[in-house]
């Protein structure tokens, strides 16, 4: 397909390119508010964390 329409070779990479760029970022957004919740959730299962480390 390169051979015969290298303009739609070059346009198929950069729209490949793209949504692979896209999908990742949503991808780390989902991810970081799953840690945000896991977070969130560590302090309410243990609300003295630090003086239950330090003893």
């Amino acid at each position: 397909m390169l051979l015969w329409n290298p303009a739609f070779a070059g346009l198929s990479v950069v729209w490949l390119i793209g949504l692979s760029f896209l999908f990742g970022g949503l991808f780390s957004i989902f991810f970081a508010l799953q840690l945000r919740k896991l977070h969130k959730y560590s302090k309410k299962l243990v609300p003295n964390y630090e003086s239950a480390i330090s003893n």
